[in-house]
């Protein structure tokens, strides 16, 4: 064969012959229209520069020059490569074994809440102290003739209280309970994605706020009085009361984040390149998603919990200025 013979080389799957008759069969085989396939649909769908990518970690902007480099390359891979071929109930098992831990977190959690629970009664019993205490003052106060701009301050207080419960228990005396609204949630595999890109605090507020927007005013299970202190009403068991330390708005949260993380083996299912070294981006989403959805176990300190609060407060907030001239409209 000459030395200078013409050579044919097919990119998509990386094969060379000196015969044009091989190469065009080549054309012809199943292996290579499944590659062209595959590869059409993978450049359909990338949208940022630099998509080839060698085992060693440099990134190419053309297949030609990631050719060209592994012609050279001597990366070797790591013994503890996946299996591209790894059964799906070996993969099943691997997410157990991830996931069961931070679940368990979350189960020791929700003892905490349960715990905490048992002192909203006593803070409770505090509170009607200190109310009846002020009451005394005020009667001495106007006995003595003192203090009358506190008085007057405690009555403000007392209509907007009394205006808000005439708005909840008339005008929202129809509104769906909390429990029954996490229920209704339809959880879905671009929620869990969302989770995973904008991560938990910003994804799981966005599933609070898409589902709570979509009902009208009246008939939602949450109200915001007070943007400043967030002041929280819940609607549970046919009552509105007052989530005091917002202990159960903390619950709903985590009660939506575990039901939303349940979709992770759906979400696997529906993308099995997840799981292949060759596919980056699927892989690094993967990730994304198993860390972001079950970040709420060790949100030890609330914060993420408060930055949520805060989020749902400012969309379902009442005017307390209209509360108090009796102007808020359904």
């Amino acid at each position: 064969m000459p030395k200078n013979a013409e050579k044919y080389y097919c990119e998509k799957c990386d094969f060379t012959t000196c015969k044009l008759s091989n190469y065009e069969k080549h054309l012809l085989t199943k292996k290579h229209k499944s590659t062209e396939n595959q590869q059409n649909q993978q450049e359909k769908c990338q949208k940022m520069p630099n998509n080839y990518v060698c085992e060693c970690g440099k990134t190419y902007k053309e297949r030609t020059g990631l050719w060209k480099h592994k012609k050279k390359c001597t990366y070797l891979e790591p013994e503890f490569k996946e299996d591209e071929n790894l059964k799906n109930s070996e993969v099943s098992n691997i997410m157990k074994t991830l996931v069961q831990p931070l679940v368990d977190q979350n189960n020791k959690l929700m003892e905490t809440i349960a715990e905490n629970e048992k002192k909203k009664e006593q803070q409770q019993l505090q509170q009607q102290e200190e109310n009846q205490k002020l009451q005394s003052q005020l009667i001495e106060a106007v006995k003595e003739g003192k203090t009358i701009n506190n008085i007057n301050n405690v009555s403000n207080v007392n209509n907007v209280n009394y205006s808000i419960n005439v708005f909840l228990n008339d005008q929202c005396k129809d509104a769906m309970s909390l429990t029954d609204f996490i229920e209704t949630i339809k959880y879905q595999l671009e929620d869990l994605e969302d989770v995973g890109r904008l991560g938990y605090v910003d994804g799981i507020s966005k599933l609070f706020i898409e589902n709570l927007s979509g009902m009208e005013v009246t008939k939602r299970p949450i109200h915001c009085t007070d943007l400043k202190r967030k002041s929280l009403y819940i609607k549970n068991n046919d009552e509105w009361t007052k989530d005091n330390n917002n202990t159960e708005m903390r619950k709903a949260i985590n009660k939506v984040a575990n039901n939303n993380m349940k979709n992770i083996d759906k979400w696997r299912d529906a993308n099995p390149e997840h799981h292949n070294v060759g596919s980056g981006t699927k892989k690094k989403q993967y990730l994304d998603i198993v860390t972001e959805s079950s970040s709420f176990a060790t949100d030890d300190n609330g914060k993420k919990g408060d930055k949520i609060i805060k989020n749902i407060s400012d969309v379902v907030s009442i005017d307390r200025e209209m509360l108090k001239s009796g102007e808020l409209e359904s």
